[in-house]
Parts: C-alpha cells; sequence; structure tokens
C-alpha cells in the first residue's frame, strides 16, 4: 500500500518473482573414449602406462567416461616393453654369470624369458582391470579386408602416403584401430571419442562417422578440459539458478511461505533497529545560530517502505543440503523539514538478512528453513526526487498534496421542474 506502514518494491521488477524459470540441465558427457597407443605409451623403464593418463584416470570416471583400448594398441605396447626386457634379461644373464665366477658360487637363475613376458602381461592385464579399461578385441569378422587391402595399395589413410625416396609403408597397426574404432561406433548406445594425434589416422576416422556422433581430441588433456569447462559451465548455471531460486524463497508475492512473509521481517527490523529508524538529517551549525526564527526541526512524511536488493550464497552445506544465504534490503522514509523551502529527503537505512535453506538438487527447489541473524547498515539521506521515492514505491509530494485536499462534492442533481 502506497505510503503504508509496509511497502515493497522489487529492484528488477516483480515480475522476476513471477516468471518460472526451468532448472539448468546437466550435460550428458559420458561417453566410450576409444585411445591410440601415444596415449598410453611411456619411456618410463618400469612403468607400463603413460603416468599423465594413470594419473588423470580418476578426474575422468567422475564424468562416466569409460576407456577402450584397442587390442592392437596393447599388442604393440607389450612388444615394445618386451623387447626392452629382452635387453634386460640379456644383461641380467651376463652379469649373474660374471658375478658367479667371481664369488666362485652358485646364484639364483634369472626367470626364462617367456615367464617373464607372462608376468609383465599380467601386469597390464591387472593395471587395465583395477582401472576399469575395456580392451576391445580386433573385428576380423567385420573387417572389408578387400576395401582395407585397397587402402594399403593406394596409401589412403590411415597409411602413409606415397613418397618416391622412401621405401618404407606405416600404417596397417592403425588401420586395425580404425576398424576397432568403426566396431565401436557400430555397437555403442552412446556418444564416442577417439584420442588420437597422428594426422593420418584421425583424418581417416573423420570418415568413418556413418551418421553416429563421434568427436576427435588430439590429448587426453584437450579431452580433460573440454569435460572440465563443460562441467564448470554447468556449475556456473546452477549457482546462478539457486541463486535466482533464493530471490523467490526470500520474497514471493504470493508465497506466505518465503522468508519476507513467514519471518515477518519488516516487523523484526523495525522493532529490532528503532535507532536505524529514528534517525533524521544532520544539523549545520547555522541551524543553532539566533536568527529570530524557529530552531529548524525534522519530521516525518511518510512511513518506512522496504525495497528489496541483492541474494548472494554465503555457503553450501554438502552435508545436510543446506544453503546459507543473505538477501539485502533498504528501508526508506520520507523526512520534512520544518523550513518550507528546504527540499524533502530520504532516509535509506540498509540491511541484511542471513538466512537458511534446504536444497533439493534432484528437484531443483529451494525451501526456506530459518532466519540466521539481521545485520543493521549504513543510514544516508538523500534528495527525495520522485524517481528515488517511486522505486521505494512511496507516494510522490504532489501525490501526497492532492490526496490531502477534500473530495469535491459531485454535481447536484437538477429536478426536472427547475427546484
Amino acid at each position: 500500500m502506497r505510503g503504508g506502514v509496509v511497502t515493497l518494491e522489487v529492484s528488477n521488477g516483480s515480475e522476476h518473482f513471477q516468471k518460472w524459470r526451468p532448472p539448468p540441465s546437466k550435460p550428458d558427457l559420458a561417453a566410450i573414449a576409444v585411445v591410440d597407443s601415444n596415449a598410453l605409451f611411456t619411456e618410463n623403464d618400469v612403468e607400463v602406462v603413460n603416468a599423465e593418463f594413470a594419473g588423470q584416470l580418476a578426474q575422468f570416471k567422475k564424468f562416466d567416461v569409460e576407456f577402450v583400448v584397442p587390442q592392437v594398441v596393447v599388442r604393440e605396447i607389450l612388444f615394445r616393453k618386451l623387447a626392452f626386457l629382452r635387453r634386460l634379461e640379456n644383461d641380467v644373464r651376463r652379469n649373474l654369470s660374471t658375478a658367479a665366477r667371481l664369488t666362485d658360487s652358485s646364484l639364483h637363475p634369472v626367470p626364462s624369458f617367456f615367464i617373464l613376458s607372462l608376468r609383465l602381461a599380467r601386469r597390464w592385464k591387472k593395471w587395465a582391470s583395477t582401472n576399469g579399461i575395456r580392451v576391445s578385441a580386433i573385428p576380423f569378422e567385420q573387417i572389408n579386408w578387400k576395401k582395407l587391402c585397397s587402402a594399403s595399395v593406394h596409401r589412403r589413410p590411415p597409411f602413409s602416403p606415397f613418397e618416391p625416396v622412401s621405401k618404407s609403408e606405416k600404417g596397417f597397426r592403425d588401420a586395425l584401430i580404425l576398424e576397432t574404432l568403426k566396431e565401436e561406433l557400430r555397437r555403442a548406445d552412446k556418444k564416442v571419442i577417439f584420442v588420437c594425434n597422428d594426422d593420418r589416422l584421425k583424418q581417416a576416422a573423420e570418415k568413418c562417422r556413418s551418421g553416429r556422433e563421434l568427436t576427435i581430441y588430439s590429448s587426453l588433456a584437450e579431452y580433460l578440459s573440454y569435460l572440465q569447462l563443460e562441467n564448470e559451465n554447468f556449475l556456473t548455471s546452477v549457482v546462478a539458478y539457486i541463486i535466482d531460486e533464493g530471490q523467490k524463497a526470500f520474497y514471493s508475492p504470493d508465497n506466505p511461505n518465503c522468508i519476507y512473509t513467514q519471518f515477518n521481517i519488516p516487523h523484526r527490523i523495525q522493532t529490532e533497529f528503532p535507532k536505524q529508524l529514528a534517525q533524521k538529517p544532520p544539523l549545520s551549525p547555522l541551524d543553532f545560530l539566533p536568527l529570530g526564527r524557529p530552531a529548524k526541526t525534522y519530521s516525518d512524511a511518510t512511513n518506512d517502505a522496504f525495497q528489496l536488493g541483492t541474494t548472494t550464497i554465503r555457503k553450501y552445506v554438502s552435508t545436510t543440503n543446506t544453503v546459507l544465504f543473505t538477501s539485502s534490503l533498504r528501508v526508506g522514509r520520507v523526512i520534512r523539514s520544518s523550513e518550507l523551502s528546504e527540499h524533502e529527503q530520504l532516509r535509506i537505512a540498509e540491511f541484511k538478512v542471513d538466512w537458511r535453506a534446504s536444497w533439493d538438487a534432484e528437484k531443483c527447489a529451494i525451501k526456506p528453513i530459518d532466519v540466521e541473524n539481521i545485520h543493521a547498515g549504513d543510514v544516508n539521506f538523500e534528495l527525495a526526487t520522485d524517481e528515488l521515492l517511486k522505486a521505494f514505491n512511496l507516494p510522490t509530494f504532489l501525490e501526497r498534496i492532492i490526496a490531502s485536499l477534500p473530495k469535491s462534492a459531485g454535481p447536484s442533481s437538477i429536478s426536472p421542474t427547475g427546484d
């Protein structure tokens, strides 16, 4: 009610609280990630998988990413490690034999290369099983060998291009990786990611989509950056949505359970902070000089009006799904001077309300719980312009003058006889 004890004007417009806003949708980041050998291979002598990839697995699992390693990639990795293991075995046998002759004693024999090979393969298999890595077998039955041979002869991707000087020809292993990728695309019920930094293989992979969703990344770091950015954008939209819902939970004109109405915030402010709401504009030294006129005084020209400010999140307590909010309020009242030539002023008292609400993540809904505290801020005086008064939903000076005038009597009735 204009000029009433409690009026409220929402800064962003009352329509803001009436308009329904759909909750943000969580991005579907679940995927099958097929990786090339470059993403897994390591130069470390005692590791079987790239340490960077192994360290990032936990982060990928947060986004429901299933890693698939083509069988040919596993065999290539083990082949390289076995070649290194063969050199180590020869060196160990030679050194052990020399040490035995030097000490004139028999030393423990070195396990055979076959045993060492089994142990290496077992170690890789254990690592893959522990980390949920799936090995995809080479789809021999589904491969179009005629087409594959033609691509090899004509050096089409992923086979290496023809170079008259070079006699080498590469690409068969990459072709089998590509066939494995095709098989995953045929069977997958979600989007497929291919991690590869070989240009010829990426070029060939681009052509094998067959209408399926396939995204290619040059590295695992690039793929992880994309996932983190998408998740960050989602979290940002969730925070914005919670703040928006928090505004509504603090005040909604048609919701008796909102904090503003349920806990009667205007009444609490008026009863708990009477000093702040009783301040008058400061008098200047000239106001105290005896000039043959009464001392200047100030009086109230309107009642208090409450203007809603912003609502912010102070903290989120995950254990209880509780959100701590702070909402700002400004209380305005027009102050009139006893000197009629002086313009009216608007006293603006700042307040902050700390309150709690429960957050239902599944329903994306906020339920007000309680008011923790109300803090008083600064008290300022500004020229009571019409624009400022309307912002507080207070009547202007002219509106108050018109409202104070006596209502004019309606036109007198005239009888047909002229009496």
